[in-house]
Formats: structure tokens, C-alpha cells, sequence
């Protein structure tokens, strides 16, 4: 409306401010284009970071139990907690696409 108003006396001043906002949307879709939003990075971060550490827990947990027989209630205890790592590693997937999508 300010362009419409003061572009009709002075046509200088109606480029002027076109040029200017043109400028500022390429440079808004340029940093949204090249910076992550660290809200979507975050998440990707806590997320792989658990599956990391649960999948260390049950690599120690698999170290400790292959030495020696063991009970099939043990080893059904050792299949259900590797198989919770499922759930998490599908967590972190989701995560990082939501953080990919938003990427370059």
C-alpha cells in the first residue's frame, strides 16, 4: 500500500522498495534452504544418541551371555531387549528425515 501511495510521485521510490523486498525473500529462502533448524536437529540428536547407547548395552549384555550356555529364559530375555531396539531405531530414523527434509 506505502509503494501504491508514494510510487505515483515518485517512481524512484516504488522500484526502490520492490528491489528491497525482493532482496529480502532470496535471502530468507537462501538461510532457510542452507540452516537446519536446530528445533528438527535436536531430537535427531537425543534419538540417535539412545539407540547408540541401547545398542552398546545389548552388545555388552550379547558379550557377557555367549561365553557360556544359556537358560531360554535367559536368551528369550536377551531376544526380547534386542528386539526393543526396533521401536528406537525407527524414533531416530523419523528424526533425521524430519531434520533431512528440511536441509538442502
Amino acid at each position: 500500500m506505502l509503494v501504491l501511495a508514494l510510487g505515483s510521485s515518485s517512481p524512484e521510490y516504488a522500484f526502490a522498495r520492490i528491489v528491497e523486498t525482493l532482496i529480502g525473500v532470496v535471502i530468507g529462502i537462501v538461510v532457510n534452504a542452507l540452516i537446519v533448524p536446530p528445533v528438527l536437529v535436536a531430537p535427531a540428536r537425543r534419538d540417535v544418541g539412545l539407540l547408540g547407547r541401547e545398542l552398546a548395552a545389548s552388545l555388552d549384555r550379547l558379550a557377557v551371555a555367549l561365553p557360556e550356555p544359556q537358560t531360554p529364559a535367559k536368551l528369550q530375555e536377551l531376544m526380547l531387549e534386542v528386539r526393543l531396539l526396533r521401536p528406537m531405531k525407527d524414533a531416530a530414523d523419523a528424526s533425521i528425515a524430519a531434520g533431512r527434509n528440511r536441509s538442502p
